[in-house]
C-alpha cells in the first residue's frame, strides 16, 4: 500500500515543485543591490576564482578589501573606478541582483561603462550554487538586456568560465574573438529606441 500511495504522490510532488520553481523564476527582478549584498558578491567571486572562472586575480585580503570599496562606492554613487593604463578613470556603473519577491537573492551583476553612448560591459555574474540549473543564469541576463535596451552589452571573461559562456549564448551574446590571456569577448548588440522608433514611424507611411 505505500508503494502505491508513493507511486501516486510521487509526480504530484514533483509537479508542484516544479511549479513553485517556475514562479521563483517568473517573480524574480534585476534590482539595484544594497550594501548587504556586497558579501554575496565578494563570495561568488572567490569561488570563481577557485574554478579559474574570475575576471580579476584577487590575490589577497589587500585587492579583496579595495574590490570591497570600489563595489561600496557603486552603490552609493552609481560610479565604479576602473583602472585606464596608469590612472583610475571613474566610470558610470552598477551593482545589481536578480532578486525573488521573497527578497532572496539568484545571482547579481556588475556592470559599468566610460559614457553614456558606450557598450555597457558586463564585469562579473553570477548565479548562487543553489540555484544553479534552472536556468536562472539566462534569465538574469535576459533581464539586463531589458533594463539596457538601448546599447550594446560587452561581456570578457575567462576561456574557464564555461558555465557563464554558456549563459551568454544562451541569451543571444556572440562570441567575438579570444585574446591571448585566454579571455573569451562576447558581445549582443541592442537596438537603439531612436532606430524603434524611426523603423516605427517608417512602418506608418
Amino acid at each position: 500500500m505505500l508503494a502505491t500511495l508513493k507511486r501516486w504522490l510521487t509526480p504530484l510532488m514533483a509537479g508542484r515543485a516544479d511549479s513553485g520553481e517556475e514562479a521563483v523564476a517568473t517573480s524574480a527582478a534585476l534590482v539595484s543591490a544594497d550594501e548587504g549584498d556586497i558579501a554575496v558578491f565578494l563570495t561568488a567571486l572567490e569561488r570563481a576564482e577557485l574554478d579559474g572562472a574570475s575576471p580579476w586575480r584577487l590575490g589577497g585580503e589587500e585587492r579583496l578589501e579595495a574590490l570591497r570599496r570600489a563595489l561600496e562606492f557603486v552603490v552609493r554613487h552609481g560610479v565604479w573606478p576602473q583602472l585606464v593604463g596608469q590612472r583610475i578613470a571613474y566610470w558610470q556603473g552598477q551593482l545589481l541582483t536578480f532578486r525573488t519577491a521573497r527578497g532572496a537573492p539568484l545571482g547579481m551583476l556588475l556592470v559599468c561603462r566610460s559614457a553614456p553612448e558606450s557598450a555597457w560591459q558586463l564585469l562579473f555574474f553570477f548565479i548562487v550554487p543553489e540555484a544553479r540549473g534552472r536556468g536562472h543564469g539566462a534569465q538574469l541576463l535576459s533581464a539586463a538586456c531589458q533594463r539596457f535596451p538601448d546599447a550594446p552589452l560587452q561581456a570578457r571573461l575567462p576561456k574557464a568560465a564555461s558555465a557563464a559562456q554558456q549563459c551568454l549564448i544562451t541569451t543571444g551574446f556572440r562570441r567575438q574573438h579570444i585574446d591571448a590571456l585566454g579571455m573569451v569577448t562576447y558581445e549582443l548588440a541592442q537596438v537603439r529606441q531612436d532606430m524603434r522608433i524611426n523603423a516605427g514611424n517608417e512602418g506608418e507611411h
